[in-house]
């Protein structure tokens, strides 16, 4: 594993099915420059496979970055407190920013101790190749999951029981999506080594790009019939057991992806997060870190908003796509997963027009 879907800095949903699981990352024009450090860190790992000074460098900048967690914590922490003494005005009272403090104090804590050799080494998992003591870029993407998990777990307790949420989502442009995709594929190929220890083709071929067999694309066909099957189940449920939060879900979806319900939206929607989810997760990390993990790993950058039964259909569809990666290769998990987020959003789209919305 080279490096983990690091910090998913997106403003999009993706869809996960007319069920309404969408994927809330922060991605807006402007925050697609949030990527650049973690590009910055992933390309510095990758020169400290050879360099000393490379290496030095890569563990001053990680260690920056956890310390800046650490401190954003007890930032958050504080701001809450003094808030509260009536100083300060919270700008959005109802969200639970002392709670997110403590976890982003929690997770630079534990980040920290990645820089403990005793501990990089009790993260050793050899089966696959992974060792964080030995290799920078595993180091740092041991430190990125971590992060991962951080904005995650973080954003659940803020946002937990945080009413109006659509309220002020702007409506992504297809030129925001396509970009999303474009710099998530470009983190991938970075992360294993792209331009720094491996070439174009070593890097497709680490990545696990292959040709597509007839019989691929009847694969590719039945996981996307098996995932939207899937969730079709899971929507009706949710609908039954709780209507309310369905309903919320439908606004958000129309808030945000206004511009996408299109046949073209559609398209670049299942493209982008096709080609730039598929090649982080199954393409960069699957073959470090195994099906599981990738898939928890997967479900974290899909839930930042929510925590429900649903994370439970989405560590599902990382699995169904891991193995896509494991027993056909990478390419065919990008075109199930391309073509069930286009078929989702186009017929989120059909049932808005049918119901006159």
């Amino acid at each position: 594993m080279e490096f983990p879907d690091a910090l998913s800095v997106e403003k999009r949903y993706d869809s996960c099915g007319t069920g309404g699981i969408m994927a809330f990352h922060d991605v807006g024009l402007e925050n697609l420059f949030l990527f650049v450090p973690l590009l910055i860190l992933l390309l510095l790992a990758n020169l400290g496979e050879g360099h000393k000074i490379w290496k030095v460098i890569s563990f001053l900048l990680n260690l920056l970055f956890s310390l800046a967690w650490v401190f954003a914590g007890l930032g958050m922490v504080m701001y809450q407190r003094v808030a509260r003494g009536g100083h300060i005005a919270l700008g959005v009272s109802s969200m639970h920013l002392k709670n997110a403090g403590w976890v982003a104090l929690a997770i630079g804590l534990l980040s920290l101790l990645v820089f403990v050799p005793n501990v990089r080494r009790k993260f050793r998992w050899r089966s696959h190749g992974f060792d964080p003591y030995a290799h920078p870029p595993h180091a740092t993407a041991l430190l990125m999951a971590l992060w991962l998990f951080g904005m995650g777990a973080g954003q659940w307790v803020m946002f937990w029981g945080v009413q109006d949420i659509p309220k002020g989502i702007p409506h992504l442009s297809l030129w925001e999506v396509a970009s999303q995709g474009a710099i998530e594929a470009l983190m991938a190929l970075i992360g294993i080594g792209w331009l720094v220890r491996r070439g174009w083709k070593d890097a497709l071929r680490r990545l696990g790009f292959g040709g597509m067999k007839a019989w691929y694309w009847v694969l590719a066909a039945a996981a996307i019939s098996a995932v939207y099957s899937l969730n079709l189940a899971y929507g009706v449920t949710m609908y039954l057991v709780d209507p309310q939060k369905v309903k919320e879900i439908e606004e958000i979806n129309r808030a945000l992806l206004g511009g996408v319900y299109t046949p073209w939206g559609a398209l670049t929607l299942g493209v982008s997060a096709g080609i730039g989810e598929e090649m982080v997760f199954r393409g960069a990390l699957q073959p470090r870190l195994g099906i599981v993990l990738t898939s928890f790993l997967f479900m974290l950058a899909h839930t930042q908003y929510a925590l429900s039964p649903g994370v439970v259909l989405i560590f599902l569809i990382g699995v169904v796509l891991g193995l896509l990666r494991r027993y056909a290769n990478l390419t065919v998990a990008i075109v199930a997963h391309a073509g069930y987020d286009a078929l989702a959003v186009m017929l989120i789209s059909l049932a808005q027009k049918l119901a006159g919305g």
